[in-house]
């Protein structure tokens, strides 16, 4: 695009925000509220997803075997297979 032709734009939406000023306020607020949004979904997703991670290879190797209809009992714990980083 020509500059020309960007600074008649510039011109233009400050025209129309000069005319309508309600309206371009609500939806510059509509516009930052979804961008606020997206963006904490963004990041919760990105903590979750690390949180996970940092879970399952933290965790103990163990050997389990069924104890009742539900509840697996464990046996024992192998700690050979253990993360040498991993917390006690």
């Amino acid at each position: 695009m020509k500059a020309a032709a960007r600074h008649l734009l510039w011109i233009w939406a400050g025209r129309e925000v000069l005319r309508r000023p309600g309206e371009s306020s609500l939806l510059l607020l509509c516009l930052l509220l979804l961008t606020l949004l997206m963006t904490t979904a963004l990041m919760l997703t990105q903590a979750f997803s690390e949180t996970a991670d940092a879970l399952i290879t933290q965790a103990p190797a163990v050997v389990v075997r069924r104890a009742g209809d539900v509840i697996p009992e464990v046996v024992e714990v192998v700690l050979e297979k253990r993360p040498k980083k991993a917390r006690p």
